[in-house]
């Protein structure tokens, strides 16, 4: 398969490998010392028989990011 012409790719948790990797990988960029810091807190509470909310952060600051390079192109039309 020919990528991105033929199937777009795009990660998660951009790592900068994914920069040198050719195509360049596109990539979700999350807010990754927020996630850590949710779990841990999920952690703790559960070690403390407290509720968790489970480490799910619902106002995430900074917002993910979407880092475009090479791998995904834009849907020019939906397949049949």
């Amino acid at each position: 398969m020919a990528i991105p012409d033929q199937l777009s790719v795009v990660g998660i948790h951009d790592v900068d490998l994914m920069q040198y990797l050719r195509p360049a990988v596109t990539a979700v960029r999350m807010p990754m010392y927020q996630l850590g810091r949710a779990g841990v807190e999920a952690l703790y509470d559960l070690i403390a028989g407290q509720p968790s909310e489970g480490g799910v952060i619902t106002d995430p600051e900074p917002e993910p990011e979407l880092v475009i390079r090479d791998s995904a192109t834009a849907l020019t039309r939906i397949p049949d």
